[in-house]
């Protein structure tokens, strides 16, 4: 309970936050989310906090290289569940090249991680995006590998992002080096917008690869999507693959969402995991979400999968500020 209510007293300051990203210079920004996870108890996970906050002072390209500074913070706590309570910083300098380029020195996000790939993909569904974030079955094994590496680790590295009209690409660096070995990770990501039938419909592809390369073993995972919305929809399907000496498996993402109203919207989405060789296991997922204020929302999430051997059926509720 006294996590539960730590919790809630960071999603109240973060909400003082995110009003006051309203005011921010012209050239900072302010962008992410927090939330406080409560469901039916399986015996996993009792309550789950979690975070994503993104932050920077973007450079001035009037006179040659600007500099400038981002900083990402990724939180997790999750009651019930041994070894999860952890803050992940990203800090990095940034540099501006050229009309559109971008230059991130220091522990810059992944490019997998934030900025090309479609987000909030479950209906909702924070538990399981949780699980399956701390399982490793996620595009950006760099983020994973620096959140959630239990031992003392040092995370570097530099990432590079570009725009060249309706496609903008991206390429990260980093070096992980902890007791058992090094690991360098090459990832890069890619978004390019096709527009849509009409004026209000957009219609973007999106992508990415990552290379994990260790003196004992290598991993390359592979990431393809597409989505299309409107002011009234969203539908998309994501495509990810893991190829490596020990374990091979392939997701796909299918997810769509319908604003009913201004405040008020339902989503539905399949989650498909094949572990080659092993086993096959379907995720449905269907919810509700209601907004208020200036980025509030509370959402209710059904869950009802094989992924785990007691195959229940799970209601969720989070409560939680976006800005």
């Amino acid at each position: 309970m006294k996590s539960f209510l730590s919790v809630m007293a960071t999603a109240s300051t973060f909400s003082v936050v995110s009003a006051t990203a309203q005011s921010l210079p012209e050239n900072m920004y302010l962008d992410g989310y927090i939330e406080v996870t409560s469901h039916h108890d399986i015996g996993l996970i009792k309550n789950l906090g979690r975070g994503s906050l993104n932050f920077g002072l973007s450079p001035t390209r009037d006179n040659g290289i600007g500099v400038g500074f981002s900083l990402g913070i990724d939180a997790n706590r999750a009651d019930g569940f041994s070894g999860v309570d952890a803050t992940t910083l990203y800090p990095a300098v940034t540099f501006a090249l050229g009309d559109n380029g971008l230059l991130s020195v220091g522990v810059p996000r992944p490019v997998l991680n934030y900025g090309y790939l479609a987000t909030d993909t479950m209906a909702h569904a924070s538990r399981m995006e949780f699980l399956l974030e701390y399982l490793s079955i996620v595009p950006s094994l760099a983020a994973n590998s620096h959140q959630y590496t239990q031992v003392t680790h040092d995370f570097y590295g530099l990432r590079y992002d570009d725009v060249f009209g309706n496609t903008k690409v991206g390429a990260s660096y980093h070096s992980l080096n902890f007791a058992r070995g090094h690991y360098n990770i090459y990832s890069i990501a890619f978004q390019h917008q096709l527009g849509g039938f009409s004026n209000l419909q957009q219609t973007k592809v999106f992508g990415g690869f990552e290379k994990v390369s260790g003196k004992r073993s290598t991993v390359n995972t592979y990431s393809l999507g597409i989505e299309t919305s409107s002011e009234k929809t969203r539908v998309g399907v994501m495509i990810y693959r893991v190829d490596s000496k020990y374990r091979n498996f392939t997701t796909a993402n299918l997810y769509a969402d319908y604003n009913v109203s201004d405040n008020f919207s339902v989503s539905a989405s399949i989650f498909h995991v094949d572990d080659t060789g092993q086993s096959k296991s379907d995720i449905f997922s269907v919810g509700a979400e209601y907004t208020f204020l200036n980025g509030g929302y509370l959402n209710t999430t059904y869950t009802d999968e094989n992924f785990q051997s007691s195959g229940q059926g799970e209601f969720e509720i989070s409560l939680g500020w976006r800005f």
